[in-house]
């Protein structure tokens, strides 16, 4: 072969790995043609290239092909060609390979369709099917997809050549701004620069770098999804059963948060200044929220004021009118409930623990008496009321057919029942009474030695007692005495003092807790008939509260005197007994005349009620014949009898004197 130049020779443009290439080497100064193949020099090559310096001056030109690295000096990173159009820039984009189900415009929003065989499935996103699970938003597409075609999605980067004016991509007419954030459009599953509101779901697609210019397609976005997540859907919300008005409670025992029915509303607004003048001569004042017609309240210096045009007037929805106006100074306060309902549920029981069925709780309206419906009273308000409180209920006495009856009536006048009981406290608890309660004495019975010669026709205060066991629940009585706290303490006896006639008591024990709640006068006629009269009640002798002492009570003494001592006579007999606590006080007079020989006797005078025999001590003073002495219970006397010791000798007196006594803290016994 005859010498040739290199530049000479035939070039190889498709060299394979097996071909040789000749070269020079020079090691040692003795150069030395050797030879080496091409698969041989790319293995060398591939094995000891550290970096590779990219031409950062590159200019791309739109032509290169699918697989070229090259420098994009705009973003400052590489770019990888992706196909004859995409490009991705390494580092500062993320996308991925799917196939269209469905045509796909370049910048419309993308949502997961399934998968076939190794590959995902995208279309265009349906806005019902993202509601229902934003999880499928899978970005942006970054090119024009046809159906059955494959293309890119971007997640996060820019997307180029978009339309910012009227975008053809299902989008109302909007026209995007530099700097514009857009969103997920709850109507057309597309992307729009009006933030959606609540309770549309909010996700936050992308926001526009650039603005097309003029007509052309070449507005640049910044993609990066970011969903605003629902708070039912929250990895630690249970939302099942999610109903109007329900609130999240947090259930410890399994480490989660549960939709709850709400118990009542939350509207009630408490001691607001409303705003008015107040200096004498102003009587309009607003409140802060419109209130619900009927439950405002309005007190002026603590004083709670009565509606319906006696002190003031509801006006409209949130003012109200003085009928007179307030004093300079006065303090005025509201209280009412929003314009506002919720529902919740109200219990068969107490109103308090939830039952199945939904009803409004919603505060009612005052009564005539600007008092709150029993209906809205409940014991969960937590009133620290003394024992035998009632709540929504009162005392109601009645005599029919000469029989006494004495029952527990709601305020409103009617047998408690579910939907409006009576609440007590007893022995520390609170106890509802749903269903009719009463205690009947008939006539033709010595109840209680009513009917008896000292009280016989006088009117007497008997106490009510609600008790209490867990079988026969609530039960109501009435006795003469105020002080018992268990039923062991009454006396099983009709005709004893300390006797109680009580409702039900097949089950009772003698621990069962018994409570005082009021006091009425009643009257029992003497004789075998023992019939029962009752007054017209007043707040005098119909006590709506625990009471423990009686008023001012009648009864008739008789005197005793022990022989040769003897009485003449006995007239004009005057006594009186008031009950306080376990104790009473007994007073009286009585005209006597005596016969026999003068000296020191024992004289006795009667009581209304037993007392204690056992302490020998003096509890009064007396004065017989001018002679005073002292009045006790002294032992070995009857237990409903006063004895009379005097310093001095007694004198026989056929003419008659006053005999007078008094005795205080005589225990009952």
């Amino acid at each position: 072969m005859p010498d040739k130049r290199i530049s000479e020779l035939t070039e190889l443009t498709t060299p394979a790995d097996g071909d040789i290439l000749a070269i020079v080497d020079d090691p040692a100064g003795v150069p030395e043609t050797k030879k080496i193949t091409v698969s041989n020099l790319k293995s060398s090559i591939q094995d000891n290239v550290a970096t590779i310096v990219m031409d950062t001056s590159y200019t791309e030109t739109g032509s290169e092909s699918a697989g070229t690295l090259y420098w994009n000096s705009v973003d400052g990173t590489l770019d990888i060609k992706l196909n004859t159009a995409e490009v991705l820039s390494v580092g500062q984009e993320m996308v991925f390979y799917g196939k269209a189900s469905g045509a796909i415009g370049n910048g419309e929003l993308c949502q997961f369709a399934g998968v076939q065989g190794d590959h995902i499935l995208v279309k265009k996103a349906v806005a019902s099917e993202i509601i229902s699970n934003p999880e499928y938003l899978v970005g942006i597409a970054t090119q024009d997809i046809a159906n059955g075609s494959f293309g890119y999605i971007t997640w996060f980067g820019k997307v180029n050549d978009v339309y910012t004016t009227f975008p053809d991509n299902g989008t109302a007419d909007e026209t995007w701004s530099a700097g514009d954030i857009l969103y997920f459009d709850n109507t057309t599953g597309q992307l729009t620069n009006v933030a959606p509101t609540t309770p549309d779901l909010k996700i936050i697609v992308a926001s526009v770098i650039k603005a097309q210019t003029g007509s052309s397609e070449n507005g640049i976005l910044l993609v990066r999804p970011t969903v605003t997540p629902e708070l039912s859907k929250l990895s630690d919300v249970d939302a099942t059963g999610l109903a109007d008005g329900n609130y999240l409670s947090w259930d410890n025992a399994n480490s989660k948060w549960v939709a709850t029915a709400p118990v009542g509303s939350t509207s009630f607004v408490t001691n607001e200044t409303p705003t008015g003048l107040v200096n004498g001569s102003n009587t309009a004042f607003d409140t802060a929220n419109n209130y619900v017609g009927g439950t405002l309240q309005v007190f002026r210096d603590g004083q709670l004021m009565k509606g319906g045009g006696d002190d003031y007037t509801e006006t409209d929805s949130n003012t109200f009118t003085f009928t007179t106006a307030p004093l300079t100074g006065s303090v005025l306060l509201v209280s009412y409930q929003q314009a506002v309902t919720v529902t919740g549920n109200a219990d068969t029981v107490d109103g308090f623990n939830a039952s199945s069925t939904p009803t409004a709780n919603t505060l009612l309206a005052l009564d005539s008496d600007s008092l709150l419906p029993s209906s809205a009273i409940n014991p969960i308000h937590q009133i620290n009321a003394p024992e035998g409180f009632l709540i929504n209920g009162k005392i109601i006495p009645s005599v029919a057919s000469d029989n006494l009856t004495v029952a527990l009536k709601t305020l409103a006048g009617n047998d408690p029942s579910a939907s409006d009981p009576i609440y007590i406290r007893l022995d520390n608890t609170i106890r509802t009474i749903t269903s009719a309660l009463s205690v009947t004495a008939n006539a033709g019975t010595n109840w209680f030695n009513a009917g008896g010669t000292a009280v016989a026709t006088k009117e007497i205060d008997y106490f009510v007692y609600l008790g209490y066991n867990s079988t026969d629940g609530v039960v109501i009585g009435f006795a003469r005495i105020p002080f018992i706290k268990k039923y062991g303490d009454f006396n099983a006896t009709s005709d004893n003092e300390k006797y109680a006639k009580i409702s039900t008591i097949t089950n009772a024990i003698s621990t069962d807790y018994y409570t005082n709640i009021g006091r009425f006068s009643a009257t029992l006629s003497a004789g075998a008939g023992y019939t029962w009269t009752v007054p017209t009640f007043t707040a005098s002798n119909l006590i709506q509260r625990p009471i423990y002492e009686s008023s001012r009570l009648e009864y008739v003494p008789e005197m005793t005197i022990v022989a040769p001592m003897t009485l003449v006579s006995t007239s004009n007999p005057s006594g009186f007994y008031q009950i306080i606590g376990s104790t009473y006080n007994v007073s009286g007079s009585i005209l006597q005349a005596k016969s026999g020989t003068a000296g020191t006797y024992n004289v006795f005078i009667s009581t209304p009620l037993p007392g204690n025999t056992t302490l020998n001590v003096p509890c009064g003073f007396a004065t017989i014949d001018n002679k005073f002495g002292e009045v006790g219970l002294f032992g070995g006397t009857t237990t409903r009898t006063l004895q009379f010791r005097s310093a001095t000798n007694m004198s026989a007196d056929s003419v008659g004197r006053y005999a007078h006594w008094g005795a205080i803290g005589v225990n009952i016994e």
